[in-house]
């Protein structure tokens, strides 16, 4: 596959060992002896964000899954709970991230007693935050407080096509390069693509960071002729202490006409690693969307 960003991409991923951060198989001698006498995590159970029970010491981890999920979605009420497969939608973001090898606990993140309820139905730990949160990494920061971890990753729960696979090679990029923030990306060919305002162009810079993001068809084509552009795909991946400044950015007027919160962090200097990924996932924005990915899943059952 053509990919037009540089960085150690091509390196497979490595097998890890079965417990804790160990299975990352990232850690020096001296992690791995500080891993062996460390604290436990907790059972799953349904934590409170910022008011969560801590026994001790913060909980621990090496990379922290958080899937934000709302139900007041403007174009599909109630999506995250729409029924696919058996499950709900953000069911499944919330299962790739724990087939994911290099993800150590996952949280769904959210303010709704259903989808909490849902959660507990499913076997899944469920984070309660406030309301009060106009975006999904607001709401990833709550939940991941209480939480000593090197990486933390925002897989919105409206990509259900996310694959472990592509979690694992956004993380193993995260943690070789030591990246502020890093997200996936797909090309895009579909001229009806480019033109959907839901689906979001990115345009990078030569070191594989990112330039801009738009609704809008960018790069522009001027000539009339075909025009090589990138889609984004829905999953973030934060350093920890990046996350937890992003409450403290200033407001950026071009993310505020955009409707994209990732132009406040390069608005304030934050650089967005670009990761091209092999699989092909696609956002459930419009009940079109959503009935186009029942097909799809369908046809892989």
């Amino acid at each position: 596959m053509h990919r037009p960003f540089p960085g150690p991409l091509q390196r497979h991923l490595r097998p890890g060992s079965p417990e804790g951060a160990k299975r990352q198989g990232f850690l020096s001698p001296r992690e791995e002896a500080d891993a062996g006498t460390a604290e436990a995590a907790p059972e799953k159970e349904e934590a409170r964000g910022r008011g969560f029970a801590r026994r001790g010491a913060v909980n621990s981890c090496r990379v922290l899954g958080v899937v934000p999920v709302r139900l007041g979605s403007s174009r599909l009420p109630g999506k995250a709970l729409l029924p696919a497969g058996g499950v709900p939608l953000f069911a499944h973001v919330a299962r790739s991230l724990e087939k994911a090898r290099l993800v150590d606990q996952v949280l769904v993140a959210t303010d709704s007693e259903e989808v909490l309820e849902a959660c507990r139905n499913l076997g899944l730990q469920g984070a309660r935050t406030s309301s009060a949160h106009r975006t999904g990494s607001e709401r990833c920061v709550e939940a991941a407080a209480p939480w000593d971890c090197r990486v933390v990753l925002d897989a919105q729960g409206d990509w259900p096509e996310t694959r472990p696979e592509d979690i694992d090679r956004l993380v193993e990029v995260m943690l070789e390069e030591e990246a502020e923030v890093g997200t996936c990306v797909r090309p895009l060919a579909d001229a009806r693509r480019a033109a959907d305002p839901n689906v979001v162009k990115v345009v990078g810079r030569a070191d594989g960071r990112a330039l801009y993001f738009s609704r809008a068809a960018i790069p522009y084509g001027k000539s009339g002729g075909e025009v090589s552009r990138l889609r984004h795909v829905g999953i973030y991946a934060f350093r920890k202490d990046v996350l937890d400044r992003l409450p403290s950015l200033p407001p950026c007027p071009a993310a505020e006409a955009e409707g994209l919160e990732q132009l406040r962090f390069l608005y304030s200097g934050i650089e967005i690693r670009l990761i091209e990924i092999d699989g092909d996932p696609w956002g459930i924005e419009t009940r079109e969307d959503y009935e186009e990915f029942l097909q799809r899943l369908e046809l892989h059952e």
